[in-house]
């Protein structure tokens, strides 16, 4: 991976951003948590020879991050519509996967200039009907965060994804590796599920998206997102979608190949 570049997108605010390849814009926006989601969609040739890529960390992840405040949407999507215009990257493609989709709609209700083509890739359930069922799954975590601190928080979340103990990888990982993920924790916790209760994106918004819109989903992710699905081709009746087979949430990262194929031919089509 190339060394990342430090863009200011406001005062005294910086994020880390890897920006490589030459070709259109492609702006991979980091999802909440897992910090390098995107790492190898980003790797994959069919994004790396096509596309200049710029792959944006959000602030307040990654050693220097410190949590001053609940979390925005519209306050990501700021700061990623600040590195578009610091690189001169505009109009770019724009992906963003679970959290991040909510960014990449949130850009490009906001400034449609900045955007060629928009990719979600699941967003967060947050319309419909599994809305009060994701929200209270929320403030349970940020209940727990609160509550009993950071580590117990990121073992509930690990048993309510039905993946490995954090507290048995915690036993036997060095300090370093303890610290960067209880960071990133303390930020998705703090910043990004406050972020997500507070975020609400009306259909009628949609009137200023013009761009093309490629929708990507996992057919066996959790139940919530077809529904998920649905809402997106519903308020974007012209949008191309897909659904992985044998994918989950995670598609963007286990499947990276096959995503990079649908990204890279959706944007051919919109050169």
């Amino acid at each position: 991976m190339t060394s990342p570049r430090t863009v200011q997108v406001a005062d005294a605010v910086t994020v880390d951003v890897h920006d490589h390849g030459d070709g259109e814009p492609l702006l991979l926006i980091q999802t909440a948590l897992l910090t390098e989601a995107l790492v190898p969609l980003s790797h994959e040739s069919e994004i790396a020879r096509n596309f200049r890529v710029i792959d944006c960390r959000r602030r307040e992840y990654g050693p220097s991050g410190t949590v001053s405040e609940p979390g925005s949407v519209r306050r990501d999507a700021l700061d990623c519509l600040a590195v578009l215009d610091a690189l001169s990257a505009r109009p770019a493609h724009i992906l963003g996967t679970s959290y991040s989709a909510a960014v990449a709609l949130e850009l490009a209700a906001i400034d449609p200039s900045a955007v060629r083509t928009l990719t979600l890739i699941e967003p967060p359930p947050r319309h419909g009907p599994p809305t009060e069922e994701f929200l209270a799954a929320n403030r349970r975590l940020h209940d727990a965060y609160t509550a009993e601190g950071v580590t117990q928080a990121l073992e509930q979340f690990n048993r309510a994804l039905g993946i490995p103990s954090w507290l048995e990888e915690r036993s036997t990982a060095n300090e370093q590796h303890i610290a960067q993920v209880e960071r990133d924790a303390t930020t998705f916790f703090a910043s990004d599920v406050p972020a997500l209760l507070g975020w609400v994106f009306e259909p009628a918004r949609t009137a200023a998206i013009t761009c093309p819109v490629l929708y990507i989903g996992g057919a066996e992710s959790h139940p919530w997102f077809a529904h998920v699905h649905r809402w997106v081709t519903e308020i974007f009746p012209h949008c191309e979608d897909h659904l992985v087979d044998g994918a989950g949430h995670t598609v963007a990262s286990t499947h990276s190949h096959v995503v990079a194929e649908l990204v890279a031919n959706f944007a051919a089509k919109h050169h």
